[in-house]
């Protein structure tokens, strides 16, 4: 079938002038599905240019069009009554049925030339490639579904649940609105020898819910001290002060893009009456109760943000930790802020919260660390899939690098020897969908999720402290660490062929297929009001202790030690594979701008983390906070 031909009969199921609605296989449909790939949106200009110049676009079919199908096979057309050497009572003893039965035959051929092309993607053929290489092939290359039974009832999302245009939605203040702000000096500047509290500001309390551990790194001050004391005084019992570079960076507040912008995201933050709290906090912890809470799944980075919302939320929240600390940096593996019965604002009546509040075990935050978003036996079976025999055209096409490498042998030597911190992604999509249910954090490789790393009283903690969740937002992110510190995978930071890239695509469309089926598999009750958030990863700068304050502008140029060239590649990947993969449901927040603007707003010992506290990281919550109350608001006008 030409191209012209192939187009007009997708056009009758599918209209490409409309971005389709993500809408999984029906669990009780045996609709054929066609198998819609996103533009070419993965490497650079010159690499698709090589692509374009190479086997022309690529369908899901390309792979079935080449198989035979057992209704067009040379048997069955020796028996066709179109040819002369059929059997001669069909053509000579009933010419008009015969011509009947050619026009017939000439529509079934059609049809089933067509069910052959594309019998690579229908429900079942997707489940025998599961089960013969482990993955589903939709699952990583980068399809998005779209199907002709799509306003069947039993399709996932309906309209009651998510109104049409979900995946496109902006709020009146958009991210890229917000992000296109700039950096401005407070006015007075803050003085010398300021305490990390003043240097603060979004920290009223002169606290932090989470104090258990790494809290001096946490908020820029170094090396580590129980409590930090103030600029230039360190102490005798180990305390030690804040440096000069952290205090300047406290010096500057964002300005949000546009006056709705600065009005609705960042000025319910600057506002306080005497002691109380600012309008921003009330709404958030108002949202959590009634919404539902926040899982952050991510790396330390989302690990700092956890932490400055232990510091912005106190004392009207507490922390738990379930599960022992791993490694010598004491990464801990999940952790959550509840609400406090005492906190003043539940006291005062400001914060409305329901007689049956189960205040220690319905948690308002939790992170859950993974540093890939799979845990490590999940990213050597997900590689595996790179030299499965039947791996379809469309797959080597996404992935040149990745498919050109030899197999390791044992799988496992992918990984270095450098620990990969994360559960199974399974695990924590039980926690977001069903947090009262039972769920096993323990995984194959990696010894800090051995079993016997958690003994059954942190299992009955961690089981207890979720008894009665609700989650409304699964916040997730990675990048840094997709890199030859994890995988030995070749790459070439300046722009050269690059597999680790690759394998953070890879796993990208892997992850947003798993959200999406675990989201289409789960009740209603369970997917009600539920949103996956995908934040990018934040960059690197070089010499960052020496930057004088924020940039206007972002600069790729500033950072280029380590991998952070190639993670401006993953930013730019994952918004097009999360915008073409179309789901109403997962979202890019694009809102990394401010710190990329941030070369000075680092901890005191490496270039890439961020200091809680200089309204980095807290200008993140700022805006998740605002969009995701929005969202709820223009969801429920739509039910």
């Amino acid at each position: 079938m030409g191209n012209s031909r192939l187009k007009l009969v997708l056009n009758a199921f599918v209209n490409p002038a409309e971005p389709a609605h993500y809408l999984p296989l029906a669990r009780s449909s045996n609709a054929s599905t066609v198998f819609d790939f996103p533009r070419s949106s993965l490497d650079d200009p010159e690499k698709r240019q090589r692509r374009r110049s190479g086997s022309g676009s690529v369908s899901a079919g390309s792979v079935a069009a080449r198989r035979r199908s057992p209704s067009l096979d040379d048997d069955s057309r020796d028996q066709s009554p179109s040819r002369l050497d059929a059997d001669p009572s069909s053509s000579v003893d009933h010419p008009h049925w015969s011509r009947q039965h050619r026009h017939v035959l000439a529509v079934v051929l059609a049809v089933a030339a067509f069910a052959g092309v594309y019998s690579l993607t229908t429900p079942e053929v997707l489940e025998k490639a599961r089960t013969t290489v482990g993955k589903g092939w939709d699952r990583v290359t980068g399809g998005r579904f779209s199907s002709i039974a799509s306003q069947e009832a039993n399709y996932f999302p309906s309209s009651t649940e998510v109104p049409p245009g979900a995946s496109t939605w902006e709020p009146a203040c958009s991210p890229s609105t917000w992000s296109s702000g700039r950096w401005t000096p407070l006015d007075p500047p803050l003085r010398p020898h300021t305490s990390i509290w003043d240097a603060s500001p979004d920290f009223h309390a002169g606290a932090c819910a989470q104090n258990w551990h790494r809290g001096a790194w946490y908020l820029g001050v170094v090396p580590p001290g129980t409590e930090p004391g103030l600029e230039g005084e360190a102490q005798a019992d180990g305390q030690w002060p804040m440096s000069g570079y952290r205090r300047r960076a406290a010096g500057y507040r964002w300005e949000a893009g546009s006056e709705t912008c600065q009005a609705e995201v960042e000025q319910p933050w600057l506002e306080r009456e005497g002691d109380g709290e600012d309008e921003g906090t009330v709404k958030l912890l108002q949202d959590l109760v009634d919404r539902g809470a926040w899982l952050i799944y991510g790396d330390s980075l989302s690990e700092q943000q956890f932490f400055s919302l232990s510091c912005a939320l106190y004392p009207h929240v507490r922390a738990v930790w379930p599960y022992p600390s791993m490694s010598e940096w004491r990464q801990v593996k999940e952790e959550h802020l509840f609400l406090v019965p005492d906190s003043p604002l539940v006291k005062s009546g400001k914060l409305r919260v329901p007689e049956d509040w189960d205040y220690d075990g319905s948690p308002l935050v939790s992170h859950v660390r993974t540093d890939h978003g799979l845990a490590p036996d999940e990213l050597v079976s997900l590689f595996q899939t790179v030299h499965a025999k039947s791996a379809p055209r469309a797959f080597t096409a996404l992935y040149p690098n990745l498919t050109s490498l030899s197999p390791f042998s044992p799988p496992e030597a992918l990984l270095t020897d450098v620990e990969t911190f994360s559960p199974s992604l399974d695990y924590t999509l039980q926690l977001f969908l069903r947090p009262s249910q039972y769920r096993n954090i323990s995984t194959s490789i990696s010894p800090s999720y051995a079993p016997s790393t958690t003994p059954p009283d942190a299992l009955e903690i961690e089981r207890q402290a979720t008894r009665s969740g609700s989650y409304r937002a699964l916040i997730f992110s990675t990048g840094a660490h997709f890199s030859a510190r994890h995988f030995n995978l070749p790459f070439k930071p300046e722009g050269g062929p690059n597999a680790q890239i690759e394998f953070f695509d890879l796993a990208l469309r892997e992850m947003l297929n798993r959200f999406a089926r675990a989201l289409e598999s789960a009740s209603p009750e369970e997917r009600r009001g539920k949103e996956v958030v995908v934040r990018p990863t934040t960059m690197g700068h070089d010499d960052c202790h020496e930057a004088g304050g924020p940039l206007d502008e972002e600069d790729e140029k500033k950072s280029s030690w380590w991998s952070w060239p190639d993670m401006w590649r993953m930013n730019e990947h994952g918004a097009n594979i999360v915008r073409d993969f179309n789901h109403p449901l997962i979202t890019w927040l694009d809102i990394s701008r401010p710190s990329n603007l941030r070369p000075d707003a680092h901890t005191n010992d490496d270039c890439l983390h961020l200091s809680a506290g200089t309204g980095v990281v807290e200008g993140w919550t700022h805006y998740m906070a605002y969009w995701l109350r929005e969202r709820a608001a223009w969801l429920d006008k739509g039910r």
